[in-house]
């Protein structure tokens, strides 16, 4: 009897342990960024970038209201800068196709680098904040994705992407995005 008494306790203070812990809801995430409407898109076509991957590959540069572009790599303004440096295609497209792409390492179409480091720069999937024209944080995205479809001419984004710490990015972009050669 004794012993039941004692495997009835254990048992419920597992199911009680259960119903308490937290629950990663999208409320309870932790969230890395406050801007999440992007109003620029800048598209470079790199053709079949890499001679080891038969895939063509494009960057995706996008900006929230306040933030452009300046000479070089500088950023004017204040807001964010979302950046895919290698999204892999598996085809000649003129421009990036409607599809799901998710953050990973193969290079396989349908797919972003994830953010790494390489050779003392940062390259990959990377969220810029900026203030006055000076980087306050760079979030580098391990996991995640992007949806992308079109509605005539307009391009629209539902952006999901995490860093390693497991801070979330949700963001959007809705126009028509400027391709470069």
């Amino acid at each position: 009897m004794r012993q039941k008494k004692i495997w009835l306790t254990l048992l419920t203070a597992v199911v009680l342990t259960a119903a308490c812990t937290p629950r990663n809801t999208p409320s309870s995430r932790k969230t890395t960024t406050a801007d999440t409407v992007l109003t620029q898109a800048f598209i470079h076509r790199y053709g079949q970038h890499y001679k080891k991957i038969p895939c063509q590959v494009m960057s995706i540069d996008l900006y929230s209201e306040g933030l452009t572009r300046g000479e070089g790599d500088t950023l004017r303004g204040t807001g964010t800068n979302l950046y895919f440096s290698d999204v892999f295609l598996d085809t000649q497209a003129a421009i990036l196709p409607a599809a799901e792409y998710r953050l990973d390492t193969t290079a396989a179409p349908g797919t972003a680098l994830p953010a790494r480091e390489y050779e003392g720069l940062v390259t990959g999937t990377t969220l810029v904040q900026v203030q006055d024209g000076s980087t306050v944080s760079i979030s580098m995205f391990e996991s995640g994705g992007f949806r992308l479809h079109y509605e005539g001419d307009t391009a629209v984004m539902e952006i999901h992407l995490e860093t390693s710490d497991r801070r979330h990015y949700d963001g959007t972009y809705r126009g028509v995005p400027h391709y470069e050669p």
